[in-house]
């Protein structure tokens, strides 16, 4: 009976001992996967931090960025009116007097007389816009000073043309001398017979002509390298003032 007894504690203990066994593996495993969902609520946690820090910053990014543009917006603003304000006075400006004859005081920069011409003309529209500007006697003694200046240099082209002009006509002179000397001077006798004497006579003048005709034309050459020929005739009338055609 008592080993009976016994028997039935021993395994009860055998029991026991394998129920524990079971129940602190079970513990085991229930901790290990406590900790593995401690760990990923940890790691979680840290990437949940991680994007809350990019999002800050974008966030921070984006508002530089918006405050940059509305500097940038001010700017361009500013500067539209500014440019608006310019045009404006630009405007106002070119319906001066003093504007209007300073453009028209640079067509005249050339030197030339299609420059003083053109600076005459827009100066008499200066006149003829601001007739009680006080600038107008300005503008008329400009205007006459444009036209002494286009006078001044037609004379002095003149004087500079007159002795090729005359040597010119030398050469034409003398050139048609030289030839009525020699048919001039072609006589026959009553027998149809040559006058030697009158031909050679004729001869030895339009000799003389013909040299006159060179030196003239030679001289008139020379002056032609440094005497203004605008349109050429100078050029072509001598080149044809000793032709007899």
């Amino acid at each position: 009976m008592e080993a009976n007894t016994n028997g039935k504690g021993s395994r009860s203990l055998v029991t026991l001992g394998l129920l524990c066994v079971v129940l602190l593996g079970s513990t085991a495993v229930e901790a290990s996967r406590v900790h593995d969902r401690d760990g990923t609520i940890e790691s979680l946690q840290r990437a949940a931090s991680g994007l809350q820090h990019d999002k800050d910053a974008l966030q921070s990014e984006l508002a530089t960025t918006k405050s940059s543009l509305a500097a940038t917006s001010k700017t361009l603003v500013d500067a539209q009116a500014a440019l608006t304000a310019l045009q404006q006075e630009n405007a106002t400006l070119k319906e001066t007097a003093q504007y209007q004859y300073d453009q028209a005081v640079k067509l005249a920069e050339p030197d030339t007389d299609e420059g003083d011409q053109a600076a005459i003309t827009a100066l008499q529209g200066v006149v003829d816009h601001f007739p009680i500007d006080p600038l107008v006697p300005s503008v008329q003694a400009k205007m006459k000073e444009l036209a002494g200046r286009m006078k001044k240099r037609a004379a002095d082209l003149a004087a500079a043309q007159a002795q090729v002009k005359n040597l010119i006509a030398t050469c034409r002179n003398s050139s048609a001398a030289a030839k009525n000397a020699r048919n001039g001077s072609l006589r026959f006798d009553r027998f149809q017979e040559l006058d030697m004497n009158s031909a050679l006579e004729g001869s030895r003048q339009g000799d003389a002509y013909d040299k006159q005709v060179s030196a003239a034309k030679e001289k008139a050459t020379e002056l032609l390298k440094s005497v203004p020929d605008p349109d050429g005739k100078l050029a072509a009338a001598l080149e044809k003032c000793d032709s007899t055609d």
